[in-house]
């Protein structure tokens, strides 16, 4: 059976602005299945959104929404509260906490070949994180593309991504087998 669209008006003009939206950042994405898979989301979430099928969703699926869609936080709340909004702002780019182009260049712990601007806003978090090196950091953009499954077919990154760990495993056995003497 398929399941009715919501009765309230609110989430009905929700879909529309979502859809538009959705159509809006790239004419690809009129393939609900190709902005699902590329924005990685489950096509079921996006499929009841935009159907106003569903309104229980959870604060952070409402952020992965907007973040899919390239909304500004909160924007889906606020529409949902105010009918007269009639196009979700878009989200702002970020020069992550503050930091402009040229601080970014000036900063030791950032290599010259990472271009921040250039970077999804979870990488410029992770390459701004504090007491990491580069090498953590880098092990940890690895990870989370592994995780991804954006790392398909990069067997370089692989390698890298395996020597990393099995590093991270060796100091943590060497711990193991000599803990610190009691003084």
């Amino acid at each position: 059976m398929a399941r009715q669209a919501s009765a309230d008006p609110s989430w009905r003009r929700i879909a529309a602005l979502l859809v538009s939206r959705r159509i809006d950042l790239d004419p690809r994405y009129r393939n609900r299945r190709v902005f699902c898979r590329e924005k990685k989301i489950e096509y079921r979430v996006i499929s009841d959104i935009e159907g106003a099928r569903r309104t229980n969703f959870s604060t952070p699926m409402i952020t992965a929404i907007e973040v899919a869609y390239e909304v500004a936080e909160g924007s889906i709340k606020a529409a949902l509260a105010d009918s007269s909004i009639k196009r979700l702002p878009e989200r702002r780019t970020r020069q992550t906490a503050g930091t402009t182009s040229s601080q970014t260049r000036t900063n030791p712990d950032i290599p010259q070949s990472v271009s921040l601007p250039d970077l999804e806003e979870w990488e410029q978090h992770i390459w701004l994180t504090p007491d990491l090196t580069v090498e953590q950091r880098r092990a940890a953009i690895h990870f989370v593309r592994l995780q991804r499954g954006d790392l398909a077919g990069d067997s370089k990154a692989l390698l890298h991504l395996s020597n990393a760990l099995n590093q991270m495993v060796a100091r943590h056995l060497a711990r193991e087998q000599d803990p610190p003497q009691a003084s």
